[in-house]
C-alpha cells in the first residue's frame, strides 16, 4: 500500500511526498506537487507517479521534533491552524488492486485532522487511478 495525502484549497490541490520512517510513521516532505483544483489529468498523473515511486523511507524526526507541514508555503499560510481553516485534507491509499479515498475531519482547531475512515470510497475498476482522480476533482470543484 502506498500512502498519499493531499490538501484541497479553493483553486488548487497540494500533494506532498509522503515518506515512511522505519517505525512506520509517515512524514510529509519535498517534492510537493501543486495542481489546479479541476485538473483531472494532472491528479491522475500524480497518483500514477506516486504508485510507481512508492513511499520513500527516511529516518524519523528523533529528538529534533516533528517537522512543520511542508505544504504551508504552498497553501499560502504560516501555521497548521491556518492550513486547517483554508484546506480540506484527503487521504488516498494506492493498493495493487485499487484505490481508497477518505476525507480528514478536524478534531482540534490548529492541532490536526483525523482520518474519517467511515467515509471510505473504494475504486477497483479497470482504471482506479483515473476513477479516483475524477471523483476527487468533483469533490474539489462541487461538480
Amino acid at each position: 500500500m502506498i500512502v498519499v495525502e493531499l490538501y484541497a484549497l479553493r483553486d488548487r490541490v497540494i500533494l506532498p511526498t509522503i515518506a515512511e520512517t522505519p517505525d512506520g510513521i509517515y512524514l510529509e516532505m519535498e517534492p510537493v506537487t501543486v495542481l489546479g483544483a479541476s485538473d483531472v489529468q494532472g491528479l491522475e498523473a500524480a497518483l500514477r507517479e506516486r504508485r510507481a515511486r512508492g513511499n520513500p523511507v527516511v529516518a524519523g524526526p528523533g529528538l529534533q521534533g516533528w517537522p512543520r507541514h511542508v505544504v504551508l508555503p504552498y497553501a499560502g499560510v504560516k501555521s497548521n491552524a491556518a492550513l486547517q481553516k483554508k484546506a480540506r485534507g484527503w487521504g488516498v491509499r494506492l493498493h495493487a488492486d485499487g484505490v481508497t479515498v477518505f476525507p480528514y475531519t478536524p478534531y482540534q482547531p490548529g492541532r490536526g485532522d483525523l482520518a474519517n475512515r467511515d467515509a471510505d470510497v473504494r475504486f477497483g475498476g479497470p482504471d482506479p487511478d483515473r476513477e479516483a482522480a475524477e471523483w476527487l476533482v468533483r469533490r474539489f470543484t462541487g461538480g
